[in-house]
């Protein structure tokens, strides 16, 4: 009887061994200052001790030197973040030169979605190989989250993807850096994916001031890029089998000082651009705002063009498959609306109306009124204030004559003329419809 009970309780005790080593340890956050009063005097002491599911919080201030900089994951699931979730108040400055190369952080070990980097700012990042990430790299398959980090001033394409990555950036910042091929973003043989963030006077000496895609699969969605320059491509290209899915997105103040476009695509797709916003965006040659280019197989949709210049037009579609459907493409201040090369441009319920060098010009002049292809004034509501939606009485608004087959044209919807109120400045307009 009591050798029956004692394998009773062994059996009891051995299961209740196995039940709790199945059970994870609890996370463990592990506090870093800039003065090293923490609970590591660095970053990467704090890192290397830590172990998945765990945190790497950082107190306000400034990080500078060995330790604070060319950090590295080691391929752990962890949460490295800002406490006050500040990023201006809590940055790891790279302090790299030529002289004295540095970079921020690198993923290079298989890192999954569960290693995070939040609310820091990483400046002054500075590597001797002009594509491979100032501020971030990532490669080896890792997969890492960036979230509401400001990356600035780092000069090498500021990050760099590489090597089947997949890293997601969230509600980041990238300000003023400056590359070769993409000076804030470089991304080779990866994913790409990005929401919420804005690019904002990156520069590139060769091609796309912002973000450089070649042989890699792109998403953005409710990014802004502005003010970025480069002696051709001025913002983004997807190039060399690449392909592309972006909506949502403002392209505004971009200028190549050669050629190119806000948004170029060159051997690439299927590409889709959805419900974007493209003004001022400038370029000595081929197109202001999209030039989609050698075979490269391209739909827009549902977008706005206003203020652009070329001498080649607004949207320049290349030698295949081009769509533009429900487009506005107004006002250009240099160049036509719309061209096409090789007379491969599609268009339906479009309306190109009021560009300084033509409308339904060139190959698309027999497109005008097929297909709900319209030549009126959208009427927008005050689109030198950044107010792109348009009038009650506007033609583009939806099912409206002359194009009644028509839904709505371009990227916004009726906002003035028979509503007593009007918003007119983008964080408005997009904070009052969800965009």
């Amino acid at each position: 009887m009591r050798d029956h009970q004692f394998s009773c309780i062994l059996r009891l005790a051995t299961a209740l061994a196995l039940i709790l080593a199945s059970i994870p340890a609890a996370a463990t956050t592990h506090v870093v200052a800039p003065d090293g009063s923490g609970d590591f005097p660095t970053i990467q002491a704090a890192i290397d001790a830590a172990a998945d599911g765990d945190t790497v919080e950082l107190t306000d201030g400034l990080f500078t030197g060995e330790g604070n900089r060319d950090l590295d994951y080691a391929g752990k699931a962890l949460l490295l973040l800002s406490q006050s979730g500040d990023p201006d108040a809590c940055v790891i400055d790279c302090e790299g030169s030529a002289a004295d190369p540095h970079r921020g952080v690198q993923f290079r070990n298989g890192e999954p979605q569960g290693a995070q980097l939040r609310d820091v700012t990483i400046r002054g990042g500075w590597v001797s190989h002009p594509q491979v990430g100032s501020a971030i790299h990532c490669g080896d398959g890792c997969a890492p989250q960036i979230i509401g980090c400001v990356i600035a001033t780092s000069a090498g394409s500021a990050v760099s993807c590489g090597n089947g990555s997949a890293p997601r950036f969230t509600d980041c910042d990238f300000t003023t850096n400056q590359g070769l091929y993409g000076g804030a973003l470089h991304g080779e043989h990866c994913t790409l994916l990005l929401d919420g963030c804005t690019f904002r006077e990156n520069v590139a000496e060769a091609v796309a001031g912002a973000l450089f895609a070649y042989d890699a699969d792109v998403g953005l969605t409710d990014c802004q890029f502005i003010g970025n320059t480069a002696r051709r491509e001025a913002a983004v290209t997807c190039t060399d089998f690449s392909t592309a899915q972006i909506e949502d997105c403002w392209f505004a103040d971009n200028v190549a000082s050669a050629s190119g476009a806000a948004l170029t695509f060159w051997l690439s797709g299927p590409n889709l651009v959805e419900s974007c916003t493209f003004t001022g965006n400038r370029s000595a040659g081929e197109g202001a705002a999209i030039w989609s280019e050698k075979i490269s197989d391209t739909e827009v949709r549902g977008c706005t063009f206003w203020g652009n210049a070329s001498p080649d037009a607004t949207v320049l579609a290349g030698n295949q498959r081009f769509v533009l459907e429900n487009c506005v493409v107004a006002f250009a201040a240099e160049g036509p609306g719309v061209a096409s090369h090789y007379d491969y441009a599609e268009l339906s319920c479009c309306d190109v109306f009021g560009n300084a060098g033509g409308d339904w010009v060139g190959a698309i002049e027999d497109q005008l009124g097929q297909r709900g292809n319209i030549c009126e004034d959208p009427l927008f509501c005050d689109p030198e204030a950044g107010d792109f939606q348009i009038d009650c009485l506007s033609p583009c608004a939806p099912f409206s004559p002359p194009n009644p087959e028509c839904d709505r044209i371009g990227a916004w919807p009726v906002g003035c003329g028979g509503s007593p109120a009007r918003v007119t400045s983008w964080g408005a307009v997009k904070a009052a419809f969800g965009r």
